[in-house]
Parts: C-alpha cells; structure tokens; sequence
C-alpha cells in the first residue's frame, strides 16, 4: 500500500522542518503527519473531484439559440437566467403567478438551471430553486407603464 521508506523520510523531514522538545509534542506530531498522510492517500486514490461537464440543455419548450442568449446575458447569474428563460417560456400564459405555470415547463427550466449552474448539494439546489422561482414571479406580476417601463 504505501511504502514505510518513503513514510519514514516524511516524518523525518518534518522532524527536521519542526523540531520538537518534548516527547509528547513529537508523538503528537508524527500522529498529525500520519494523518495528514493517510487523508492525502484517500484523496489521491480517489482522484481530483472533477466537476461535471456542463451539460447541453435540451431545447424542448424554446429555441437553442433564445437559451443561449440568456445564458450569455445572466451572466453567471442563476436567478437572471431563468427570469430571461420564464419571460419566454410563459409569454402566452394568462395566469398570474408561476407557481400557476404549466408544471412540465417549470420541470424543463429547473432542470435547464441544474444543467447550466450545476450544484453538487441538494439543500442548495432547492434553496437556489426557490430564489429563481421568486425572480420568475416578480417578473411575472410587474406592473409595466404606458412607456413599457416597470
């Protein structure tokens, strides 16, 4: 598994690097070291955390190119990207409020941002979820003036 040599020269080195005066601090740190060893072992064995490829979304409700468009304009900005994303999506829609929208095309967007801004942790994912869904909503109840200004 691991070569007893080359963990020896480790510890020595640190020995060297950080002397220690008594007995108790020297155990002490040869148990860090030995630690610090065995943590980097898992992590080497495992190999780096790639993160996943961005993912193509599939352009199922609006063109490639509009999704594009809005990913490019978000401009790294999740809650930016599915306000520009909703403004089509729904653009035929009578009902007020996004959570009144059609449940598929709530589930294409939400997956679109999963795609586009990927987030390992499912907490944060859903946190993230319902910051985008109140942007959906604001922009969906502005009031838009005779100038076409909100």
């Amino acid at each position: 598994d691991q070569d007893p040599a080359k963990r020896l020269w480790i510890h020595e080195a640190v020995d060297y690097r950080f002397p220690s005066g008594d007995r108790n601090a020297h155990h002490l740190k040869w148990k860090n070291c030995s630690t610090a060893i065995n943590k980097n072992m898992r992590i080497s064995e495992r190999g780096p955390a790639n993160k996943p490829k961005q993912k193509e979304v599939e352009c199922t409700y609006l063109p490639r190119e509009y999704e594009e468009e809005c990913f490019r304009k978000a401009n790294k900005d999740p809650a930016k990207y599915a306000e520009f994303m909703s403004l089509k999506l729904f653009e035929g829609s009578w009902d007020k409020f996004f959570k009144e929208q059609d449940a598929k095309k709530k589930d294409w967007l939400r997956e679109c941002l999963d795609r586009r801004f990927y987030v390992a942790d499912k907490f944060k994912r859903d946190q993230r979820w319902k910051v985008c869904a109140a942007a959906c909503n604001r922009n969906r109840t502005k009031i838009i003036g005779k100038d076409g200004q909100g």
